[in-house]
């Protein structure tokens, strides 16, 4: 009786580390959940880009005050995203203390199933991006583009110093021109590395032109149904008013 009663003991507690086990799970799916949508509108704050109401912002703000120019790409980043860091950080503890992850997990390593789980999804992880391979012609061009778009972008008008929009006529450059200049040259920028034998040699193979950006995917990507509910709204108010 007594075995029989060590048996049914342990069944009972290995049934109960499982719904445990069940609803840990359950609640780090929610944080995960809920991390999603509170990320994507903390940091769409950083930017004038990152979400659609600071758009709508700087075109009211175009709109009612003209003269006014003291908003910008640089000017509203400096302003925003140390502000976003502080919710994002302030945003993770709160969730994580709401969904179980905020424990003593995070100052103390423990050995348990646990965090056996943990190192083998990080070495999962691992082993994908190793599978990655290194950054091809596309990404490399990719990567050069945004990081000049993000450079022209801060240098226009700093405020704080002169930018290179001084070379041209006051408010003839804005971020919307930058932006433009931007993405046309992804339209017609090759993906693949082109071949220079064909300069030397007319009847060689060149390597099949591949832009990194085309309009079918252009059309695919940007939300057109919000652009056009957001500008049939301003042109109905405004002809209302």
């Amino acid at each position: 009786m007594d075995g029989m009663d060590a048996v049914d003991h342990t069944n009972m507690r290995t049934t109960e580390e499982i719904r445990s086990e069940s609803q840990y799970q359950m609640k780090v799916w929610k944080g995960f959940l809920i991390c999603i949508p509170y990320a994507a509108s903390i940091g769409g704050t950083a930017t004038l880009t990152g979400t659609a109401p600071n758009l709508i912002l700087i075109g009211q703000l175009k709109s009612y005050f003209p003269d006014c120019d003291l908003i910008n790409f640089g000017s509203w980043f400096a302003f925003a995203f140390p502000l976003m860091l502080v919710f994002l950080f302030l945003g993770w503890i709160w969730i994580s203390f709401l969904y179980g992850g905020l424990n003593t997990r995070l100052c103390f390593a423990k050995h348990d199933h646990r965090a056996q789980a943990e190192a083998r999804a990080i070495a999962l992880i691992k082993e994908d991006y190793r599978k990655l391979g290194p950054m091809n012609f596309a990404e490399g061009a990719i990567s050069f583009f945004f990081i000049l778009f993000a450079v022209l972008l801060f240098t226009r008008d700093p405020k704080f110093v002169p930018g290179w929009s001084v070379f041209f006529k006051k408010g003839y450059v804005s971020d919307a021109v930058t932006g433009v200049i931007i993405v046309s040259i992804l339209f017609f920028f090759p993906s693949q590395k082109p071949s220079l034998s064909w300069w030397f040699d007319p009847q060689a193979v060149n390597t099949p032109y591949v832009p990194l950006l085309s309009w079918k995917k252009a059309q695919d990507s940007v939300p057109w149904n919000i652009i056009l509910l957001l500008g049939g709204g301003f042109a109905m108010a405004k002809a209302c008013e």
